[in-house]
């Protein structure tokens, strides 16, 4: 089912299992959208939806890229560059457009805004030893051939923002 046919309605980011970093996109039973973070890269995630596959992947820092793994081989489609201090930052896609990123002090919202700063999709998310997240859509991405591709990012930039708390907070203890 492609993505397009299930936004309307407020979907949700499950972990079916706390062993495994691996991610399902759910409109109610029904699986729409995995990420997957591949056994040895923690910063590379593969994307899946009946509307294609992507690559996640952090370049340096914070800053990640969206590669389409599509039938004419790779290509880039956008990057995400992270302001160092907030957390926050702008997706940059290959066509010119941009969205800035803009998250809660906590890391459980996150927020894709358009120019005119309209709130275009939100994530809410949580858990402690399972992530799990809630995820809306505005009527404007309904239709957007990028929509795929941003339901993951979006969820790719909570989850590697999850990861690099724990880290530091093991590395400090």
């Amino acid at each position: 089912m492609r993505l397009a046919e299930v936004v309307p309605r407020e979907l949700e980011w499950v972990q079916p299992s706390p062993w495994r970093m691996s991610y399902e996109l759910r409109s109610g039973p029904e699986v729409v959208a995995t990420l997957r973070f591949l056994r040895g890269f923690v910063s590379q995630a593969l994307g899946q939806s009946a509307d294609g596959r992507w690559l996640f992947r952090r370049k340096s820092g914070a800053d990640a890229e969206v590669v389409s793994c599509g039938a004419r081989g790779a290509c880039a489609v956008a990057a995400f560059r992270a302001d160092a201090w907030s957390g926050n930052g702008r997706v940059l896609m290959a066509d010119g457009g941009s969205l800035r990123v803009a998250r809660n002090v906590w890391q459980t919202r996150l927020d894709l805004l358009d120019p005119s700063e309209e709130i275009v999709a939100r994530y809410r998310s949580g858990g402690l030893v399972r992530c799990w997240g809630r995820f809306q859509v505005s009527p404007a991405l309904f239709d957007a051939p990028d929509l795929p591709w941003l339901a993951m990012l979006g969820w790719y930039l909570i989850v590697a923002a999850r990861r690099d708390i724990t880290g530091s907070l093991a590395k400090a203890s």
